[in-house]
């Protein structure tokens, strides 16, 4: 977790505007904890993280001294497990980015973040929570 980072809704509408395409845009971004898989309170980075229209994942983590974009198609996830939490969900995200090497992402969404100015969390909380569900039941019939 970057001590000195400032997170707020106007620099997840930055950050992750800038991740996108001229013809996509983002359907629900929300502020998260990134955690590692299998131990889901030990949270190694915060950050952002986001569905587009284009059915694409896109997210920004802040380590301590590091920042890391990724992105990926909903189409190259392979397993999609949401979990409840105290203050909202969890995921563990499964995916083969381009055919490659498996990959793992695992976030915690709470669905209102106290005082860090973040206004639409809990509406996009619940909208990436629906995107992600959509996803797993289309990935399934594939």
């Amino acid at each position: 977790m970057n001590i000195t980072k400032t997170y707020s809704a106007e620099d997840m509408n930055a950050v992750l505007s800038a991740m996108v395409s001229p013809d996509e845009s983002v359907v629900a971004a929300v502020y998260c904890a990134f955690t590692i898989a299998g131990a889901a309170s030990q949270t190694y980075a915060n950050g952002y993280v986001a569905m587009t229209d284009k059915r694409r994942m896109i997210g920004v983590k802040y380590g301590l001294f590091s920042k890391e974009q990724f992105s990926f198609s909903g189409a190259d996830l392979s397993k999609i497990r949401l979990h409840a939490a105290i203050m909202g969900y969890s995921a563990d995200l499964i995916f083969k980015p381009d055919g490659g090497k498996k990959a793992r992402l695992c976030f915690t969404v709470a669905r209102k973040v106290a005082g860090k100015g973040f206004p639409e969390q809990e509406t996009n909380a619940e909208r990436l929570r629906e995107e992600l569900e959509a996803l797993e039941h289309e990935n399934m019939t594939r």
